[in-house]
């Protein structure tokens, strides 16, 4: 009882700190960046909770797909906002459109049973199998979160001043 109420805490307070971000400045493409990330993380968050829950096996694995799905696009976007941020960069590059169809292939994969097949619960936690496409799967979201980071890094060895003071601060 205590964890639920201790996750609606947590998804109300990402949602109004992305929801805050975005209406202090809703031209910034990293505010809009912020609040596509900060709902992807409450909804990462609620999916990864979910698929543990003591629920039916098919509504966890509609969780699981969910969790993996949100996953790889949220890395997606962890990259854009990285990539981007303090810098208001063209967001519509070649690399980032390829990017961005990539994400929406894995998680077509993933409902197809490439990434993950064979869901079933054990020790009442839900295990699954990796498919044929897993370690592109996993290959790519590292590349998004660990390539974020350290274009972030960076970043923060490049700018001075109130920039460097910035990024500091959201790290």
């Amino acid at each position: 009882m205590y964890i639920k109420i201790i996750l609606g805490l947590i998804v109300i307070a990402g949602l109004w700190l992305g929801i805050l971000v975005y209406y202090k400045n809703k031209k910034s493409q990293d505010n809009k960046l912020f609040l596509i990330q900060a709902i992807f993380v409450v909804l990462w968050i609620v999916f990864n909770y979910m698929e543990n829950d003591p629920l039916s096996l098919e509504v966890r694995k509609l969780f699981l797909y969910l969790d993996f799905i949100i996953a790889i696009t949220w890395g997606f976007f962890w990259y854009l906002f990285c990539y981007n941020f303090l810098e208001e960069k063209n967001l519509l590059t070649r690399k980032n459109i390829l990017f961005l169809f990539l994400s929406f292939l894995m998680s077509f994969f993933v409902i197809n049973d490439y990434i993950i097949y064979d869901a079933e619960i054990v020790d009442d936690v839900i295990i699954f199998k990796e498919g044929s496409l897993f370690a592109v799967y996993a290959l790519l979201a590292l590349y998004y979160y660990l390539g974020g980071s350290v274009i972030l890094f960076f970043k923060y060895k490049k700018f001075a001043g109130k920039k460097r003071f910035n990024l500091y601060m959201y790290c």
